[in-house]
């Protein structure tokens, strides 16, 4: 394999010259500014370098490439200045912007990166100059085409350069008002006469000492061409803070990075290890071994097909109990599982040139590194050799911390010495590492570049806490209740969270009292209990980011620490061990260490790795005869990928079923020639129907002979014939053939792909004297070789783009220098268009209705509600939803000017239904019984900002109980979709909140309110013990 060099485009042959020449060729080569190539990743993987203070948040599936060195050699201090592509930060309507106006928005100069540069092919490294050429002579071209257009060059040269300079000044509108005056007149194309009569009425009827408008429209237009369109489309960045999300991102990256050859690219290497059982009786077990990379993004890191099955590590069995426990045992044990990762991973480093990956048709030279190593706690022990026992002197693993000193969470550094390979080496070989609690045992780790395998061994989040440290939490306070209250007030417990309301993916629990406070000495009160779960779910909120500022990671330590303060404070005398648990010790003084060194606590947690199990372990070890399990299951495991590899092909677009619309005929096998027969005797019958029923018998009879059959051999079995008059076609066309559609016949000209074998065998399309024939057999599958799938490549997403850009703006200019007057109309649309932007919310559902309760018409509303409220098993929400039915249907329509009583003559029904599905995708229901439970769903609904200090609201958002949902069907007009509520309040305009949760309570204000205005569904818990006393259960939103 070749490798050319970016600079002097020399060849060599092998990857050490190559790297030794680059790095002597660099320093010769005067750098000044070096291009990036972005190159998009289909497979997700990212290579990218590291930047040590790195302010953007850069899209995970750009591959960074850079084809220039600076000067200074070592990896380092080379500095590039890049142009780099914010694909997260992509405004919306970018298809409305023109070429120069898309460069300026899409590229901008970041402070400083370390550069890294591919080793393509010479190709490619000889187009870059001529592709810098092409570009200088494209812009060349553009000032002479621009120049044309007027008669004075250097005036308009001097006009754009004050107009910049202008433009840096004008960020964005001078107010509101002014902002919405031009969007007005921009969206709807209105002329400059017509804006300043809506400046001179504005003016006149508000008498404002100064006007927020401008003069006239024509500084409006003015003011707008000297805005810069980048102010406008570029996020606020509010701090300077680095960010951590995927590994790359982080510490261990970045350092990692600059020890590999130049050139190169990192490769994370992600290791999983957790022992499994294979039956219900554990009497067997497998230790497999799962490997993964870090350069793929998190999101789909955590796909169970992106993890790979590595081996199955051996399992040292014992004779008995007694040598199970005996050292020599032990340190057997150990040593083999060292010695078996020495077997795996060795070769990963055995090769000093690291490795070749294809990537996306491209060899990639790589460097695998191991990054981390995901497991409970157990595991990790085995991985650094460091003592399982929570009683030895020093349990942590990842620094020198004595026993004693786990729970205390204000650790100086005279308490505390990490652990490293050297501390931790020079102890093995004095023979003490009894005082630093390491086994007796060379760890393979020790000999393996650029890992701290006490550091790797990350803290996993559902060991740690979901399992381990909220488990405690949970049995200390059922044990300090118990103590304090007796075993009435555990059962007490246990029924309110059987009360508590449905709430779709609910987890945590409601807050309220308990039970009641005592002035008792050393007496847990209400508040502290529930002041511990606030904590602790404020904590695992934090800890479920996806991304980490500097500022985030100081508030989980914070949040972690307030949280271990009062668990340690609550429940001391509860713990047997004093809180020497080396989990709290882990996730108080480790996870945020972890975060900073390898990312966002998402990449590395155990819980997308558990269900690995049930598919690598417990499924195959059924299927085995249970003697040489580990060579069956790796069996049964390949096969399965053979399967599944074989058996992946491209799928086209996701096929419609066919489907049939009008039946004409049916007929069975027996009596086909006699009902034909009948059919073409038909003078009703249009020719081509019968031509076709002449020929049915015979084109069936040879398209079974081509399958080797014979329609005689079929006649004694029960055959149907069925005609239809139309099907549509897997991907939505309608294909008739029909004696009448719309009182004239319909018989569909289809076109047939021809097998491509076969494509020289007929005559087709007038033969084969088109260029485009020969160009589609033979260059569109070389297309997609050289640039992917045609769908990226295809005019019919361009060709509306013609209206937009040149027929709509083209009408509203003078005909004069048009060319000048449309690029002004196009950027003075993107600027309304990106200065009105807002948060756009995911896609609105039609309202869809499920079960229909009830129907009734205006005329008998009165005895029918009468009717429905003495029935017995209506539950008192929907009894009280008819009681106040029609007296809110007449305030509602009487909001519109419309009485109750005008509408009695006309035909209007009331339907009353079980559930709806919100614009946005949320069930609301109203329901008497929702699986044998009466269920009437709580709603969030935003005030209009006009009235927001009317009402005491939870930042503009009031809340309400749904008693019934209606649809109103009324003669020529719209339905309305309405649903009956009953308002909730806060309790107290003073203290209107408890435990950071809104306190409400139920009013006797009821309405119907239009179902479009409902945000969201909320969870409202009632307070036991308090009647008509609600919470807010904030921490689901």
């Amino acid at each position: 394999m070749a490798f050319t060099c970016p600079f002097c485009n020399r060849v060599l042959s092998n990857r050490s010259a190559y790297s030794q020449h680059v790095k002597r060729c660099s320093e010769n080569y005067a750098s000044s500014s070096s291009e990036e190539i972005f190159i998009q990743n289909e497979s997700d993987i990212i290579m990218s370098e590291q930047e040590d203070n790195s302010k953007d948040n850069r899209n995970n599936e750009i591959i960074y490439i850079s084809d220039d060195e600076s000067r200074s050699s070592p990896r380092s201090n080379r500095i590039n200045d890049i142009i780099q592509i914010e694909i997260d930060e992509r405004p919306q309507n970018i298809d409305s912007l023109t070429f120069e106006e898309y460069a300026s928005i899409q590229y901008e100069e970041p402070a400083s990166r370390e550069p890294e540069f591919e080793t393509e092919e010479s190709k490619f490294e000889s187009d870059e100059t001529e592709s810098e050429s092409d570009e200088t002579e494209s812009e060349s071209d553009k000032t002479e085409f621009e120049s044309d257009k007027t008669d004075n060059e250097s005036d308009e040269s001097e006009e754009s350069k004050s107009a910049e300079e202008e433009t840096e000044t004008i960020p964005k509108f001078p107010n509101n008002t002014y902002s919405d005056l031009m969007t007005l007149i921009i969206q709807h194309n209105l002329n400059n006469k017509a804006g300043n009569a809506i400046i001179r009425f504005f003016n006149k009827n508000l008498n404002l000492p100064t006007s927020p408008l401008p003069k006239n429209i024509e500084q409006g237009r003015k003011l707008m061409d000297r805005m810069k369109l980048i102010n406008l489309l570029n996020k606020e960045k509010s701090n300077n803070n680095r960010n951590y999300n995927e590994q790359y991102t982080a510490n261990w990256w970045a350092i990692t990075e600059k020890t590999i050859p130049l050139g190169s690219h990192l490769l994370s290497i992600i290791l999983y290890s957790d022992a499994s059982t294979t039956d219900t009786l554990g009497k067997n077990t497998l230790h497999p071994i799962f490997i993964t990379l870090g350069n793929i993004i998190t999101w789909r890191r955590n796909k169970p097909d992106v993890k790979q099955l590595l081996a199955y590590l051996p399992i040292i069995k014992a004779k008995d109990d007694t040598q199970k426990k005996s050292e020599e045992h032990k340190n057997i044990v150990r040593r083999t599982f060292h010695k078996s990762l020495k077997f795996l991973l060795s070769p990963l480093y055995n090769e000093d040139n690291g490795i070749e990956l294809e990537l996306n048709n491209r060899i990639l030279w790589c460097i695998p590194r191991i990054s981390m190593i995901i497991s409970d706690w157990p595991e990790a022990c085995t991985f650094s050799l460091t003592y399982k026992s929570t009683q030895s002197n020093h349990p942590c693993h990842f620094w020198l911390v004595s026993k004693e000193n786990l729970s205390n969470i204000n650790l100086n550094s005279n308490q505390i010495e990490p652990r490293s390979h050297k501390n931790m080496k020079l102890h093995y070989k004095n023979n003490t590492e009894k005082n630093v609690s390491i086994e007796k045992v060379r760890n393979f780790f020790w000999n393996v570049p650029d890992i701290n395998i006490y550091a790797a061994t990350v803290p996993d989040r559902m060991h740690h806490l979901d399992l381990g440290l909220f488990h405690y939490q949970l049995s200390f306070i059922k044990a300090l209740i118990l103590e304090q209250c007796g075993k009435s007030f555990i059962d007490k417990m246990n029924n309110r969270i059987k009360l508590i309301p449905h709430y779709q993916d609910l987890k945590l629990f409601s807050n309220d009292n308990l039970y009641q406070d005592s002035k008792r000495p050393n007496f847990i009160k209400n508040n502290k209990i529930i002041e511990i779960y606030l904590k602790c779910n404020k904590m695992y909120l934090l800890s479920r980011k996806e991304n980490y500022e500097k500022s985030d990671i100081t508030r989980l330590q914070e949040s972690i620490n307030e949280w271990a303060k009062l668990f340690i404070e609550l429940f001391e005398e509860y713990s047997s061990s004093k809180f020497q648990f080396p989990k709290l010790h882990s996730w108080v003084f480790h996870i945020c260490s972890s975060i900073r060194e390898f990312g966002a606590i998402n990449g590395y947690t155990t819980e997308t790795y558990e269900s690995l199990h049930k598919d690598y372990v417990k499924k195959p070890y059924k299927l085995t005869n249970k003697k040489e399990i580990e060579k069956q299951i790796m069996k049964i495991i390949r096969r399965k990928a053979i399967i599944i590899e074989s058996s992946l092909k491209e799928i086209p677009k996701t096929p419609i079923a066919l489907k049939y619309s009008k039946k004409l005929y049916e007929f069975c096998i027996q009596n086909a020639e006699i009902y034909i027969q009948t059919r073409m005797n038909d003078p009703d019958l249009e020719k081509e129907m019968k031509l076709g029923f002449e020929k049915f018998l015979e084109c069936l009879d040879a398209y079974l002979d081509f399958y080797d059959k014979k329609l005689s051999e079929h006649e004694e079995i029960d055959i149907k014939f069925r005609i239809y008059s139309d099907v549509t076609l897997k991907y939505g066309a309608k294909m008739r053939a029909n004696n009448k559609f719309h009182k004239r016949p319909i018989f569909s000209n289809i076109a047939v792909e021809m097998n491509p074998d076969e494509i020289f065998e007929y005559t087709s399309d007038n033969g084969f004297q088109f260029p485009k024939l020969h160009s589609w057999v033979f260059h569109i599958c070389s297309s997609i070789r050289e640039f992917g799938a045609i769908n990226g490549y295809t005019t019919e997403t361009y060709e509306s783009l013609h209206k937009d850009y040149v027929k709509k703006p083209y009408k509203l200019t003078n005909k004069k220098e048009i060319e000048k007057q449309i690029m002004k109309i196009i950027r003075r649309k993107a600027i309304i268009i990106e200065s009105s932007l807002k948060e756009i919310p995911k896609t609105p559902i039609a309202l869809k209705y499920s079960k229909k309760l009830y129907e009734f018409c205006i005329q008998n509303a009165e005895i029918y509600i009468q009717t429905r409220m003495n029935d017995p098993d209506l539950e008192k929400e929907m009894k009280l939803g008819f009681e106040k039915f029609l007296e809110c249907l007449d305030a509602y329509l009487d909001f519109y000017d419309k009485k109750l009583s005008e509408h009695e003559e006309i035909d209007i029904k009331f339907r009353i239904y079980s559930d709806v599905t919100l614009k946005y995708g949320a069930k609301m229901r109203a329901n008497n019984k929702f699986h044998k439970r009466p269920i009437f769903s709580n709603i969030a609904v935003e005030m209009n900002p006009d009235e927001i200090f009317e009402y005491t609201s939870d930042n503009g958002v009031c809340f309400a109980q749904v008693l019934l949902i209606t649809e109103i069907i009324m003669n020529y007009e719209e339905p309305m979709h309405l649903a009956l509520v009953q308002w909730y309040d806060f309790k107290s305009s003073v203290n209107p909140y408890l435990y950071e949760c809104p306190l409400l309570e139920k009013t006797n204000i009821f309405n119907l309110i239009e179902i479009e205005a409902i945000n969201d569904i909320i969870h409202i818990i009632p307070r036991f013990n308090i009647d008509n006393e609600f919470l807010v259960n904030k921490f689901l939103f």
